[in-house]
């Protein structure tokens, strides 16, 4: 009997050393797969000034939508690993901001893709509207895609 209990006692210390391993590497390769930036540059520190400047276009547009209007903003989302900057679509206004589903699947923020967020608007970095057709806002997008910030 002493021996069996010293073999439970022994697969349950080799279970549990391995949960904590498989921990340990899971928060590794979240922290390999977030890359950290330095100082922003000056086209996306641009970008995200007019993208707040102009946000109360943004509510214009989505207090008179077209049926066929989607509507996303890009906010900054603080995780154990730093700021992660997110799409959220669908956003309503909200006493302090917006309500919205995350768009994208987060790589460090506690959150999953579909999940509903509060976003403060302070928190805002970018706006988008697709209506029409035409995309109006994106500005962080468009300075990202013309190559401007590496």
């Amino acid at each position: 009997m002493k021996r069996v209990l010293i073999w439970v006692g022994a697969i349950v210390l080799l279970a549990c050393t391995g949960i904590v391993w498989l921990n340990v590497a899971a928060m590794t390769r979240n922290k390999q797969r977030v890359q950290r930036i330095g100082a922003p540059k000056p086209e996306l520190i641009e970008a995200i000034s007019e993208a707040r400047s102009r946000l109360a276009e943004f509510d214009e547009y989505l207090s008179k939508p077209k049926p066929t209007d989607r509507f996303a903003l890009r906010s900054t989302f603080k995780s154990e690993f730093g700021n992660e900057y997110l799409w959220v679509k669908d956003p309503i206004p909200s006493p302090k901001g917006y309500l919205g589903l995350l768009d994208q699947k987060p790589m460090a923020y506690k959150a999953n893709k579909g999940e509903l967020v509060a976003i403060k608007r302070a928190d805002i970095v970018d706006w988008m509207v697709r209506r029409d057709g035409k995309v109006i806002g994106g500005f962080t997008e468009k300075a990202l895609k013309a190559g401007t910030v590496q």
